[in-house]
């Protein structure tokens, strides 16, 4: 045993609180040192190179500029190294002393270096003699970077400027140790800083790591001593209590804790000595119910002979109920039949009123109908009185064509020979007044006719309307007024077969409850009779089974006793 808590306090210190803060607290550092190291530190090593690279180019279009003016001035074979060296002489970057501008022509000779001894000598840089011998096949950069190691094995930035106009390059040079001194300067500085914080960090780590894990061992302790019984006042908890973090939360709840367990030990030792008390009384009561299981075994037994008779009578009212039960169901199938039929009598009856309203509908149009175009035809038969007065103009016209023939035959008669001819003309004029005379009175004749005709055909039309108003109309309204009467009939008996019918469902629902309440009640008094016979029966057995509780009582006290001493065992 010692030697397991031994291997759970050595395991403790990985797993420990304290271990896990100073832990997290070393892969924060640890984080940001790599981010420092890999991230930042190359970021900003770009961002000086890049800034480096565009002073540099500024510088070299600069001194370009200068040579092309002293060009422009002196003339290309004007142009001595004298001359640049009082443009160029001593330009570079601020706080880089290695680096300084250089001059060279179209062929590669240095016009101006800062030492003065390479003035006049071929440059040996091969990005510079590339650059040379593109310029005359007039494909290259004008303006440029490039890095190179010179022949001392120093790293060099470059950064050119071609003068066009001349074919000469002008080129500004810096040792990369001293653009990349600020950076690195940069970078050492933030690695110790980087070290200190680390240092600061692990310290205020471990410290607060105490300051978190010390209320922690104080609760750890206070639960220990409540695994122990031992529920005493303990100073550090109350101190601990005070406190307005989590710690403080987990005091006063471990307190809450102690105070309800020594709620329950007191109440324990309440409880122990009622149940002391309640044993002694239990016993008396034993005793008395001894003698009243005697009296409840004679008053069972006639009991079970009264639930046995109740018994019989019940069985006799629930055949009765199951009779009725079966008219009632016979009854409520014939209403349901009778109901169908009433259904399909009011179907019947709404088909014939619908198709009486049809046929009346259908006759009213016809009588419209033919109302209408006897009108139009009675109309049209006056056109006949105009056939009579144009008749009648003609007869007056053949009366004086005849007049005027008989006239022209005296006068013709007066002329003698000479009107011989004019009374030819004249007697067939009057031949055709006779002949037209007659044909105007056979028309009239036939317009006579033809008007009987009308007259006759208005008065049988009239008749027919008369009769599908008065007759035809009448009949089919005293056809709706039937159906209607027919489909009220069908309703009414529809809806009383349907109110027997539900009357007879609802005498059905209560006769089934009767029978099922009369089938509960002799369950019931059967179950009774059958309880009493048991009750006498439990009866005999509660008073053999008192002289058991007897001793359970006895038991009960001595359990009491030991109850009174497990809370004594308590520390309060």
């Amino acid at each position: 045993m010692a030697t397991e808590e031994k291997k759970k306090k050595e395991s403790l210190g990985i797993h420990s609180i304290s271990f896990r803060i100073i832990a997290v607290v070393l892969i924060c550092i640890l984080v940001f040192t790599l981010l420092n190291v890999l991230y930042i530190i190359p970021k900003s090593k770009e961002a000086v190179q890049a800034s480096t690279e565009k002073n540099m180019q500024d510088i070299a279009t600069f001194s370009a500029l200068l040579v092309q003016n002293e060009i422009d001035e002196y003339g290309v074979d004007g142009v001595t190294p004298e001359i640049v060296a009082g443009d160029i002489a001593g330009k570079g970057l601020s706080g880089i002393p290695s680096s300084f501008v250089y001059v060279v022509n179209e062929s590669g000779t240095f016009l101006y270096h800062k030492n003065p001894d390479k003035i006049g000598t071929q440059v040996i840089n091969a990005n510079v003699q590339e650059l040379l011998k593109q310029i005359p096949t007039g494909s290259y950069q004008a303006t440029g970077t490039f890095h190179y190691t010179d022949e001392n094995g120093i790293k060099k930035y470059t950064s050119y400027q071609v003068v066009d106009s001349v074919g000469w390059v002008c080129v500004i040079a810096a040792n990369e140790t001293e653009v990349m001194a600020s950076i690195n300067k940069v970078r050492n500085t933030s690695i110790n800083f980087s070290v200190i914080i680390a240092v600061i960090l692990v310290l205020l780590g471990v410290i607060a790591s105490k300051q978190i894990t010390k209320p922690i061992l104080v609760l750890t302790n206070t639960i220990k001593r409540t695994g122990d019984l031992d529920f005493s006042s303990n100073d550090e908890l109350v101190h601990l209590e005070q406190n307005k973090d989590e710690t403080g939360v987990m005091a006063r709840a471990v307190e809450d804790m102690e105070q309800s367990l020594r709620d329950m030990v007191g109440r324990i030792s309440v409880t122990s000595s009622e149940l002391e008390e309640h044993a002694t009384k239990l016993s008396e009561i034993t005793y008395k119910i001894d003698s009243a299981n005697a009296d409840n075994s004679a008053t069972s037994e006639e009991l079970a002979a009264s639930m046995q008779e109740t018994s019989a009578s019940t069985d006799l009212i629930s055949d009765n109920t199951k009779t009725i039960k079966e008219n009632a169901d016979n009854i409520a199938e014939n209403a349901q039949n009778r109901a169908n039929v009433a259904k399909e009598i009011r179907v019947k009856a709404q088909k014939i009123h619908e198709e009486t309203v049809q046929a009346s509908e259908k006759t009213q149009h016809m009588y419209e109908e033919i109302d209408e175009q006897g009108k139009v035809a009675l109309e049209k038969s006056k056109a006949v009185e105009k056939v009579n007065q144009l008749a009648a103009a003609i007869q007056d016209i053949a009366s004086q064509t005849n007049l005027l023939a008989l006239n022209a035959s005296i006068e013709a008669a007066r002329a003698g020979e000479a009107g011989r001819g004019f009374a030819v003309v004249a007697t067939e004029i009057g031949a055709l007044a006779e002949q037209s005379s007659n044909t105007v009175a056979d028309i009239m004749n036939i317009v006579a006719e033809v008007q009987s005709a009308v007259n006759e055909m208005s008065t049988c039309l009239q008749r027919t309307l008369d009769y599908l108003s008065s007759d035809v109309a009448a009949d089919y309204s005293k056809f709706l007024d039937i159906s209607d009467q027919y489909q009220e009939d069908a309703n009414g008996f529809a809806e009383g077969m349907s109110e027997i019918y539900n009357m007879i469902g609802e005498l059905q629902e209560s006769t089934t409850e009767i029978s099922s309440s009369i089938e509960a009640i002799s369950k019931t008094v059967g179950e009774a009779a059958d309880a009493v016979t048991t009750v006498a029966e439990k009866t005999t057995d509660v008073a053999m089974l008192s002289t058991g509780v007897v001793d359970v009582v006895s038991q009960t006290k001595d359990n009491s006793t030991e109850l009174k001493d497990i809370k004594d065992s308590f520390i309060l």
